[in-house]
């Protein structure tokens, strides 16, 4: 008996430190599209966002109800009716040559980000799939998948000519919606 508390108390303490740290660590690389981005809760508001992570490089108005917070040029948070709602990370975020002049952001652009999982840029296709359930997938551009919360779309660069060969498509951006 005291062994099972012990191990139930054990546990209880791992899960609840687990989760402060993932709160309260804005340079967390880990992207969990059921929880939040770099440390930073879906759900946050602008102003908790820039706490964590300081000043955007800049910001775009989407529409009367979103609205995107640049950081470097390679992420965009984006908020629907003030709360964070979603993540776009992609090789340029805006033009390239609008990117191109855009300085790197001291967090976010140094991190090398792990999408939950264990997805992590620069994997193949093929990787991806295992991590996923699908070891059987063709190489595509787009893989697009759910989980509890959220809609995930991971996009890919693959060489002209190799369509179908999951080994010749290499992960480097996502698309990430989360639902209230």
């Amino acid at each position: 008996m005291r062994f099972r508390l012990r191990v139930l108390l054990f546990g209880l303490i791992l899960s609840i430190s687990t989760a402060s740290t993932y709160a309260k660590d804005p340079t967390t690389p880990v992207i969990d599209p059921d929880h939040g981005v770099y440390g930073v809760p879906f759900g946050a508001t602008e102003k908790q966002l820039t706490e964590d992570l300081g000043a955007p490089s800049g910001a775009i108005q989407l529409s009367s109800t979103r609205r995107a917070l640049i950081y470097g040029n390679k992420n965009a948070f984006i908020f629907r009716k003030g709360v964070l709602r979603g993540l776009v990370v992609s090789q340029y975020t805006l033009d390239h040559r609008v990117s191109q002049g855009m300085e790197p952001h001291p967090i976010v652009d140094s991190m090398v980000w792990t999408l939950v999982p264990g997805i992590k840029e620069g994997m193949t296709y093929a990787q991806v799939a295992k991590l996923l359930g699908r070891p059987s997938s063709n190489g595509d551009y787009l893989l697009a998948y759910e989980t509890e919360s959220a809609r995930v779309e991971l996009q890919f660069a693959g060489r002209q000519g190799f369509r179908g060969d999951p080994e010749s498509f290499t992960l480097v951006g996502l698309a990430i919606e989360s639902s209230p």
